[in-house]
């Protein structure tokens, strides 16, 4: 019995150290690449730009009014949400057409102010920008993000079409300086991603480098970011841009809105 007890205790400890082995997590970059944000030579380890910080929210959601359901007058642009309506976080809490802004008592929903975010009721088909050459890589980069949001129990961004060209723009910029990040904020976005100096072809940008930045996973902001970015349940929509810099490299921004 005692040469028993002692096999198993064996048996356990092997499987122990075995589950521990298993449960770590891969390495992002391989050993000796220049690590995120740094523009060492793609083709051998292409890199992610440490996300900036989201921006600094100036206000609370307004208190907004008492409320019971969907129904009532006073619910007619925000969802009853805690037994109020009319305050918001994010323009996921207003109802379709209408969008989460400032106000001096906070934020709150106002109707018919949407031109901004471009997004779509639910169940309508996804906003498109037609004639852009770049259509179906836009798509596919929200596609991408919708579809790793969904492992996490998160529901879909909204498509932000009229941001598209602005976005294109802070890549070129990017692009230009060779400076990750360097046009942040210019197109009002609330937190940024990107993906700075990658090999084509850009279909395998998006999937690599989007997957890449999920599989930082929770933790901290300064090593989470882009996995922080794409998961916050605060943002309501998403645009991506592109840029093609004169030696071939990809240049991806990703952008978050409210």
């Amino acid at each position: 019995m005692p040469k028993l007890a002692a096999f198993a205790l064996l048996v356990c400890l092997w499987l122990s150290v075995s589950s521990c082995k298993k449960e770590e997590p891969p390495a992002t970059y391989p050993p000796g690449s220049p690590g995120p944000g740094a523009l060492g030579p793609p083709a051998a380890a292409p890199s992610v730009a440490p996300a900036p910080a989201p921006a600094a929210v100036t206000a609370a959601a307004a208190v907004g009014l008492p409320c019971a359901t969907e129904q009532d007058l006073q619910c007619a642009f925000s969802h009853c949400i805690g037994g109020r309506c009319g305050g918001c976080r994010s323009s996921a809490e207003c109802k379709p057409g209408s969008q989460c802004l400032p106000t001096w008592l906070g934020y709150a929903c106002f109707p018919g102010l949407t031109a901004p975010n471009a997004t779509s009721a639910p169940g309508a088909p996804p906003p498109t920008n037609a004639g852009d050459p770049l259509e179906a890589l836009r798509a596919r980069c929200v596609q991408r993000t919708n579809e790793f949001r969904a492992r996490v129990s998160l529901g879909p961004l909204a498509r932000q079409t009229s941001r598209d060209a602005c976005l294109d723009g802070q890549a070129q910029n990017d692009a230009r300086s060779s400076t990750a990040h360097g046009a942040f904020g210019r197109c009002q976005e609330g937190a940024q991603n990107e993906c700075p100096g990658w090999p084509g072809p850009l279909e395998q940008v998006i999937d690599q480098c989007l997957a890449q930045m999920f599989a930082e996973g929770p933790g901290p902001f300064a090593d989470h970011g882009h996995y922080l970015n794409m998961t916050d349940p605060k943002w309501s929509s998403v645009s991506c841009g592109f840029s093609t810099a004169s030696n071939g490299q990809i240049w991806l921004v990703q952008d978050f809105f409210r």
